[in-house]
């Protein structure tokens, strides 16, 4: 404030008119002085007397006035003048710091602001933002033509800003492409004023770059299209074109590709790739696998996360696809980066890829687009398979109504008319097509009854549906059906409906009656098989005493015969008596073997979860332990189990391992094995060796009883034990086979329900 003050009082002492007034009483002064002297001075004496008439002081006091006047005269021109070099000397200090100001808000601007001479367009001045948008230095421009500069990227828009110019002689705010310093081709939005400089026509041009607004106002316009292409339900190759080119407009230097997910062979296959060459697109439609080293696209499905590879040519994941690299290297894809397509539940949908022609990392424009492609992608790519579930599901359902064995029928709820029928209805019903489409039920007589009809109306009502009730229809022909009614309501179209359907029961209702009559036969077949098996059990307590005792008898006596008199017994005799002991046992073991036969099918089974491992073991042990000189390899799986009776898999594992233990005996190196096999969903288990074996021929008699294959010499027994493991098989609900080849070992199937 202090000096303000002082500077407002030094301008008020410089405008003060006390210096004027000091010169002008110095003149006078002056003059008064010049006339004294004159007064004293001969000579002007002399110079008076020639004017006769003129007194000396009067004439003194005249030169003086005259002096002082042109003094003062002289003095306020020397004033103006004086003030007019104070007004130039001013006016050249404010054009100055004018042009100082101008200088310095021109080369400060953030717009770009350059000089050119209007006939040739040469530079005569370009401030810092024009250098730092062009990429030229000042040197590089200043004093050159902007066409040697190069600086205008076509001929048309330049001709374009000079018609503009001479119709309106401005330029104002408009779009013109220029190549920068890089080659790049950037719009800026371009204004130009004419001045004289120096008596030459000029422009002064601002200029703003807007190539990124553009960038993003035509991105957000793809957008726009991309997803009305998706509303208007457009086909999913034309979706994933339109995103592709999507990302390629913003960044002229990449390439777009989408590939599709197959979960059943855990493949990428291509889908879209339009300004990719054939020749690389064509591989990726055999497939590629995912993994996590699959190149770009194979390990970002993989980790589904984004995968960036900003030099593809030094990329350990592409290293093992030679003959990638070469396409990659051919076409000019230098780097590449790939983003996981994902489902709104989490599921993998696929791949989109950009591959780049410059080495490095994406931008985060770049990046930015990648990720709203591959969101876009996965809601058509989703939209896509829902549409295929729905029109697999009307196709489904088209087929099923036209192929249903159930007379179906579609009607409106407003007035019951049919609005379609299939094909059963018309042939049990016998109206035709156009009989039945657009009337109703009622009108031409399908109900057999009123009371059957009001029963459904009522049930309708209450319940909203009807399920499986039992009614009688007529048929044009007269004829009187019975169904099994049911009704679903359904929208068609915004429609309210009712869908019918009726399945034919009236051969279903004869059978059950035919069914009543056999059941009652069967009742009585039932009686007669519970007395015969009362007779058989009665026979089996006679055949376990009755003919046990005498049988015990001859094997008795004839052991006392050889005994005790085969001193009196010729060697003939003896061996009669040998052989007769021989068929008793014989027939003793024949006697056990139907006993147990009968007992399987007689007693009740007690199911339950039984371990086969375990049992086949303790069977195995005790095979060895009672001959322990046979060198047998048992191989048992762990964890074989099945749910039955015990007793009767205990017996059925006895028989089958007891069976593979006799007929190994004569094998070196006996091998036995038990597991299981699957053969599709079923699973069957096995008991394997490698003994005597059997021809495959004589297969159908193994389990019949007392059916014998090999010699009874060398494999002696009864001939009951399969026909015994198959009666226990078939309570199970299970099935046996058997294979195998002389000499070459045995393997049985069996499986358990």
């Amino acid at each position: 404030m202090k000096k303000e003050t002082g500077s407002a009082r030094g301008r008020e002492r410089d405008k003060s008119p006390l210096p004027d007034a000091i010169i002008v009483v110095a003149i006078a002064t002056a003059a008064f002085f010049l006339g004294s002297f004159l007064n004293l001075y001969q000579g002007f004496h002399n110079l008076v007397h020639a004017y006769e008439g003129w007194h000396i002081d009067a004439l003194v006091i005249a030169f003086a006035a005259i002096t002082i006047v042109l003094a003062i005269l002289f003095f306020y021109r020397w004033r103006q003048l004086k003030r007019e070099i104070k007004g130039h000397m001013r006016a050249e200090r404010a054009l100055r710091e004018s042009e100082d100001r101008f200088s310095k808000i021109f080369n400060d601007s953030p717009v770009s602001i350059t000089m050119n001479t209007l006939k040739d367009g040469t530079f005569l001045y370009v401030n810092d933002s024009f250098t730092r948008m062009a990429g030229y230095t000042r040197e590089e421009v200043v004093g050159h033509r902007s066409a040697d500069v190069g600086i205008w990227a076509n001929n048309e828009d330049r001709d374009r800003m000079l018609k503009i110019l001479k119709e309106q002689g401005r330029v104002y705010t408009q779009e013109f492409n220029f190549r920068v310093k890089s080659g790049e081709i950037r719009t800026w939005l371009y204004s130009a004023e004419t001045i004289n400089i120096g008596g030459e026509p000029c422009l002064i041009v601002l200029s703003i770059d807007v190539t990124e607004r553009k960038k993003r106002e035509r991105l957000q316009n793809d957008e726009i299209s991309v997803l009305t292409l998706l509303g208007q339900g457009a086909e999913l190759s034309e979706v994933l074109d339109a995103l592709l080119r999507l990302g390629e407009y913003n960044d002229p230097s990449i390439k777009g590709s989408v590939m599709l997910f197959d979960p059943a062979k855990q493949c990428l296959f291509y889908a879209s790739g339009p300004s990719l060459p054939d020749e690389y697109n064509e591989p990726l439609k055999a497939g590629l696998p995912i993994g996590p080293n699959v190149g770009s696209c194979g390990t970002a499905a993989y980790l589904k996360e984004r995968v960036v590879i900003p030099d593809i040519h030094n990329s350990p994941l592409f290293e093992p696809f030679k003959d990638v690299l070469e396409l990659t290297r051919k076409h000019g894809l230098l780097a590449c980066w790939s983003q996981p397509i994902i489902s709104s539940t989490g599921e993998l949908l696929g791949t989109i890829a950009n591959y780049s022609g410059r080495v490095g990392e994406p931008t985060a424009d770049n990046l930015r687009v990648l990720e709203w492609s591959a969101r876009i992608a996965a809601i058509a790519i989703e939209r896509k398979r829902a549409e295929e579930a729905v029109r697999e599901s009307e196709e489904k359902f088209s087929k099923a109504f036209r192929a249903s064995p159930e007379a179906i029928g579609i009607t409106r709820l407003r007035d019951n008319q049919f609005i379609e029928v299939n094909d059963t209805f018309i042939r049990s019903t016998g109206y035709t097509r156009e009989e039945a489409i657009n009337n109703s039920a009622v009108e031409f007589g399908l109900w057999a009854n009123e009371e059957n009809r009001a029963r459904i109306l009522g049930i309708m009502k209450e319940q909203g549906k009807v399920s499986n009730e039992e009614v009688q229809f007529r048929t044009k022909s007269g004829g009187i059906q019975t169904v099994l009614f049911s009704i679903e309501t359904i929208n068609i179209g915004n429609e309210p409906c009712a869908i019918s359907m009726a399945a034919d029961i009236t051969e279903r209702k004869q059978a059950e009656e035919k069914l009543k009559l056999a059941v009652q036969k069967l009742e009585v077949s039932s009686a007669r098989l519970i007395a015969a098996n009362k007779e058989m059990e009665a026979f089996s307590y006679s055949v376990s005493h009755d003919l046990r005792a005498p049988l015990r008898s001859i094997d008795g006596f004839s052991l006392a015969l050889l005994e005790d008199y085969a001193d009196r017994l010729d060697d003939t005799g003896q061996d009669y008596l040998r052989r007769l002991r021989g068929a008793s046992q014989k027939m003793g073991e024949l006697i056990d073997g139907l006993l147990k036969l009968s007992r399987l099918t007689r007693g009740e089974m007690q199911p339950k979860k039984v371990d086969l491992t375990a049992l086949a073991g303790e069977i195995a042990e005790r095979l060895k332990e009672n001959d322990p000189e046979r060198q047998a390899e048992f191989v048992i799986n762990r964890g074989l189990t099945a749910y039955g009776d015990p007793d009767l898999l205990r017996v059925l594992l006895e028989n089958l391992l007891g069976n593979a233990w006799k007929f190994t005996g004569m094998t070196p190196q006996a091998r036995i094995e038990f597991g299981t096999k699957r053969n599709g969903k079923v699973k069957a288990y096995f008991i394997k060796d490698n003994g005597a074996g059997f021809d495959m021929t004589y297969a159908g008699k193994l389990f019949r009883a007392f059916q014998r294959l090999h010699d009874e010499a060398k494999f002696p027994g009864t001939g009951i034990g399969l026909a015994t493991v198959q009666r226990i098989i078939n309570r199970h609900g299970g099935t046996i086979r058997a294979e195998g080849e002389t000499g070459k070992g045995a393997t049985f199937y069996f499986t358990l329900s």
